[in-house]
């Protein structure tokens, strides 16, 4: 492959992959530009798991409809970085964009398990945490930030961990937790860094 892209470009071996590393570099940047992103999403996925319980405890008989704003926040982040990115002038950053569209398919994804198969109960909870820690694992190591990466590593732990609860609202309330903690900390930080720059 990269003997492909060498001969394509008529470029040395070492400039290939100062290219790559550039392509990368370029990617982490648009990313820790702020926090956002993560903050959003640990912000939806906590609200979502709470009120989902809330829900539950209410007595609605169809409170697994509030996971549709996982495929409404899906869409939304989405369009958000299709438009912001289309206006800038810059190339196209690969990186940036097979992230973007990484994080649209596991979105879908995890909407199909919330919704589709929420009578599954505590599988679906750590079938959704496992997809959400997995690509926010590739995302931490493709953006080489280590406040993600233990954010990401953590989730991944807790969603094995969710398999010894063995009650739904207490799978609710811990995965709301977990997104505050592994999804919402890490953007509050990563927020913090950026303005500091």
């Amino acid at each position: 492959m990269l003997n492909l892209f060498v001969m394509e470009n008529n470029f040395s071996v070492d400039q290939s992959f100062k290219v790559i590393k550039e392509t990368i570099e370029q990617a982490r940047i648009k990313f820790e530009k702020s926090g956002i992103v993560f903050i959003f999403w640990g912000l939806v996925i906590a609200t979502i798991s709470f009120g989902y319980y809330f829900l539950r405890k209410a007595g609605l008989e169809k409170a697994y409809l509030i996971n549709w704003l996982y495929l409404v926040a899906a869409l939304l982040t989405f369009v958000y970085f299709t438009v912001k990115y289309s206006k800038e002038k810059k190339s196209k950053n690969f990186l940036a964009s097979l992230l973007g569209w990484m994080w649209l398919i596991l979105n879908i994804n995890i909407f199909v398990v919330a919704f589709g198969f929420h009578n599954l109960g505590f599988v679906s909870t750590f079938i959704i945490m496992l997809i959400i820690s997995i690509g926010y694992f590739v995302s931490s190591v493709m953006l080489r930030s280590g406040i993600l990466v233990i954010g990401a590593l953590m989730m991944n732990l807790g969603a094995y961990f969710s398999l010894y609860l063995n009650n739904v609202d207490e799978l609710l309330i811990y995965m709301g937790v977990i997104a505050l903690v592994c999804i919402f900390l890490p953007g509050v930080l990563m927020e913090l860094k950026a303005r500091k720059k």
